[in-house]
């Protein structure tokens, strides 16, 4: 409800482009934006980037998305997450605190595997075909893996050998490699 409050706040900016909102979290802020792009409107923002963070089985689990309508962590009930947003993920294979491969992470939750987590959203987001394999990453850097859908419009990166804080890329905003998938994910029609 309070980041609701928030984009209905800049979206009253004149300076604002309310079509063209991006919404970006890493780790914690990461599941944040997973629980945004399940619960809020569609209208609200258009794009999401997460920075080390995959979906749980709280949020998905017997090929349904849930959430709780309290704002709590409950996850009893279940939702249709709005569709046609543009998602990045950015994720490290060698990530402890939300696994790349999935399992059990910080605080006891179960994530998904990365590649199984962005999958889900594309098919939410309205991608009909079947899940890439870990093999049909495209290298687009040393170290650095894209796995696209909805041409371009849902896409994962895999950093081989980074951990949670996206390290060794060095401060993952500053890293020419991180650098240049952003821009690319943002400059995209």
């Amino acid at each position: 409800e309070f980041i609701q409050k928030i984009l209905l706040q800049l979206r009253t900016f004149a300076n604002v482009d309310a079509s063209r909102i991006v919404i970006i979290g890493s780790s914690n802020g990461a599941a944040l934006i997973n629980r945004l792009l399940i619960e809020l409107n569609g209208a609200l923002f258009q794009s999401a980037i997460k920075l080390a963070g995959q979906l749980n089985t709280n949020q998905y689990n017997n090929d349904q998305f849930w959430y709780d309508p309290t704002g709590g962590n409950a996850y009893d009930t279940p939702i249709q997450p709005a569709q046609r947003r543009r998602i990045l993920s950015i994720v490290g294979t060698n990530d402890g605190a939300v696994p790349y491969q999935g399992g059990t992470g910080v605080i006891g939750y179960q994530f998904i595997d990365a590649q199984e987590s962005l999958y889900l959203l594309a098919k939410q987001m309205g991608f009909t075909g079947p899940q890439l394999t870990e093999n049909q990453g495209i290298q687009i850097d040393d170290q650095v893996y894209q796995y696209s859908y909805l041409n371009g419009n849902v896409v994962i990166v895999k950093l081989e050998g980074a951990n949670h804080s996206l390290q060794p890329f060095v401060n993952h905003f500053q890293d020419g490699r991180v650098k240049n998938v952003l821009k690319t994910f943002l400059n995209h029609p």
